[in-house]
C-alpha cells in the first residue's frame, strides 16, 4: 500500500486536532490522544446557483439526530445575497437543547469576517465533527458533513482551539543557531512516543502497519519566511525549512505513519516562523 497516495491530512476548524485519512479509515488526532471514525452520521454535498431576485440559495438543511439517547440538532444554510454582495455561511447546532454552536461568517467585495463558534461536541469517550464546506470560501467541494469518532486514547490536555501562531525576527537569532540543523534521523534518541496504534486493512483485522505522535522536547521545527522587494525574495537560495533547537519551551510533535514497511514522517502542527524584512 503506497502511503501517499491513500493518506490525506486535514485541519479541524477551531482545533488544534488534525484529520487523517488512510485508505478507507479516518483518525482525529491530536498530540496526545487519537480517535477512529466509526459511522458517518450525516453527510451531503450540494451545487451552487445562480442569483435569482437578489438571493441564491445554494444550500439550506435543518436535521436532528438521536445521539446516545439525546437529541442533536443543525441547521446549516449557504447562500449569496446583496447588501452587500456576499456568501454568507451559518451553522448552528444544539445537543439536548443546549446550543453548542452558532457560527456564521459573510465574505464579500467590501471584506468579510465570521462571529459565534463552530459548534464543538465531545466526551472522553465519543465525539462528533462537524464539517460545512463552500467553495466561495476557500474549499475544495460543497459539502455538510456529521462525523462520530470513538475515543481510543483520550487526551486529558486537550484544548479546543487553534494552536497559536509562532513567530520570531530572524535579526534576533545568532548564526550560530540558523547553521544548527538536524535530519529528523539525528533526534531518534530524543524521541517520546505520545501513542501508538496499529493500522488495520480496510474491512479486514489483519494488520498492516501503525501509526503513532512522536515528541522530542529541546527541538523544533522552523521556516524562513521573507517580506519585502521581490526581487531580492526571488534571489535568496538554500532550504527555508529546518529542524533546530528550542529557542522557548516549545516542542516539535510528528506523525508517523508505517505501512508495509514504508514509513513516513508529517509535521501538521505549527512550526515556528522566522521572518526577514529584505
Amino acid at each position: 500500500m503506497e502511503i501517499t497516495s491513500n493518506l490525506r491530512i486535514t485541519d479541524i476548524r477551531n482545533s488544534e486536532e488534525k484529520r487523517i485519512e488512510i485508505g478507507n479509515q479516518v483518525y482525529l488526532v491530536s498530540k496526545h490522544g487519537i480517535s477512529i471514525r466509526k459511522e458517518i452520521i450525516f453527510e451531503k454535498r450540494f451545487d451552487r446557483v445562480p442569483m435569482e431576485k437578489g438571493l441564491a440559495q445554494h444550500f439550506n438543511y435543518k436535521g436532528s439526530f438521536n445521539i446516545h439517547g439525546k437529541l442533536l440538532e443543525i441547521e446549516a444554510e449557504n447562500k449569496t445575497t446583496f447588501g452587500p454582495l456576499g456568501d454568507r455561511l451559518l451553522l448552528n447546532a444544539y445537543y439536548d437543547y443546549r446550543k453548542i454552536g452558532n457560527y456564521s461568517a459573510l465574505i464579500s467585495y467590501m471584506g468579510g469576517g465570521s462571529s459565534g463558534n463552530w459548534p464543538f461536541l465531545r466526551t472522553k469517550e465519543w465525539s462528533i465533527v462537524f464539517t460545512l464546506n463552500s467553495t466561495r470560501f476557500y474549499n475544495k467541494e460543497n459539502l455538510l458533513r456529521l462525523e462520530y469518532f470513538q475515543t481510543i486514547i483520550y487526551d486529558p490536555s486537550f484544548i479546543n482551539e487553534k494552536e497559536k501562531r509562532k513567530c520570531i525576527a530572524g535579526k534576533t537569532l545568532s548564526e550560530d543557531f540558523l547553521k544548527n540543523t538536524y535530519n529528523i534521523e539525528d533526534l531518534e534518541k530524543y524521541k517520546i512516543i505520545e501513542w501508538l496504534i496499529p493500522i488495520r486493512e480496510d474491512n479486514s483485522d489483519k494488520f498492516i502497519g501503525r501509526i503513532s505522535c512522536c515528541h522530542y522536547p529541546g527541538f523544533e521545527k522552523y521556516h524562513k519566511s521573507y517580506f519585502g522587494n521581490v526581487l531580492k525574495i526571488l534571489e535568496i537560495k538554500g532550504e527555508r525549512s529546518f529542524i533546530g533547537k528550542s529557542i522557548d519551551d516549545s516542542s516539535l510533535f510528528a506523525i508517523q505513519i508505517e505501512i508495509d514497511n514504508d514509513i513516513k514522517i508529517f509535521y501538521p502542527w505549527n512550526y515556528y516562523e522566522i521572518f526577514y524584512n529584505v
